[in-house]
Order: structure tokens, then C-alpha cells, then sequence
């Protein structure tokens, strides 16, 4: 079994706020069986808008083809749902994206170092919700960062 993986985008890295973005062809193949999935991340939008009827930024589509011919069919958006379909018809199965939330980021363990990331004042502004005071932790962070590189002469 082989894969690849989509290309990964950090957004407003310098300014604004930051997040991760998909987009790409991701492959997985079982060569021994015969079997390929293509699943495309974020197609390109239709070059004219009237085109552009349910596109979306976080749509995926794609199918998996098993002997030379299509037998499931994939579409929906990576953030919300996904729908596999047989594609020579049958009810589809819908995947619905629940229980994903910044709530469920790890907790320091008990008697985890003072260093322990999870102990970072933007880290714990990001798990509340607080994404404006996450940001400003996370500038200050990086100030200090650069500060402390300046005073120990190293510029990489």
C-alpha cells in the first residue's frame, strides 16, 4: 500500500490569523490488489463564476477504481462531510466531521516540565477560544525568540 498526501498551506504566518490549508491530489494505492483512490483537495475554482455552482474552497471529489473502472465515488468538503457512493448507484454513506474541536487539545500531563509546550500562555489562550490573546501571546513568544537569537549572536 502506498500513498500521497495533498499539499499543506500555513496561511497568515506574519499576519492576521494563521491556519492550515489542503489542496491537492491524495493517491492511495494497493498495487498488489489492483486498487487506486484519487481524491482531489480543493480543486481549482471554474474560471468563470456562474460556473462555480457548489464549488467550494473545502470541497473534495475523487472515486476509487478497482480492476480499470470506477466502483466508489468520494465528494463532499473536508471540514464537514464526506459521501461515499457506489458508483454504479446504492446508498450513499455520509462521514459527518464531529468531535474535532480545540477542546480536545492534550493537557499537560501531571508533573510535566515548566518547558513542556503545553504550558505556553498562547497554547492555553488557543484551548479557551481566546484566538485574539493566543495571537498576541504567540507575537510576544517570537519577540523574545528573536531577542534572545540577537543576544547569542546567532542569526539562522
Amino acid at each position: 500500500m502506498t500513498w500521497e498526501l495533498p499539499e499543506l498551506y500555513v496561511l497568515n504566518v506574519m499576519f492576521g490569523e494563521m491556519h492550515l490549508k489542503y489542496k491537492g491530489r491524495v493517491v492511495f494505492e494497493d498495487r498488489a490488489r489492483g486498487v487506486r483512490c484519487e481524491v482531489e483537495v480543493d480543486p481549482p475554482a471554474p474560471k468563470r463564476r456562474g460556473d462555480r455552482g457548489g464549488w467550494a474552497p473545502d470541497m473534495v471529489t475523487g472515486r476509487v477504481v478497482a480492476g480499470g473502472r470506477a466502483v466508489d465515488e468520494v465528494s463532499g468538503s473536508w471540514l464537514e462531510e464526506i459521501t461515499w457512493a457506489r458508483a454504479e448507484g446504492g446508498r450513499p454513506r455520509r462521514y459527518f466531521r464531529a468531535g474535532v474541536t480545540r477542546q480536545h487539545r492534550p493537557a499537560p500531563a501531571p508533573g510535566a516540565l515548566p518547558s513542556d509546550s503545553r504550558h505556553r500562555e498562547d497554547v492555553a489562550h488557543f484551548n479557551r477560544g481566546d484566538m485574539a490573546g493566543a495571537a498576541r501571546w504567540k507575537a510576544e513568544l517570537e519577540q523574545r525568540q528573536r531577542t534572545d537569537r540577537r543576544q547569542r549572536g546567532t542569526h539562522g
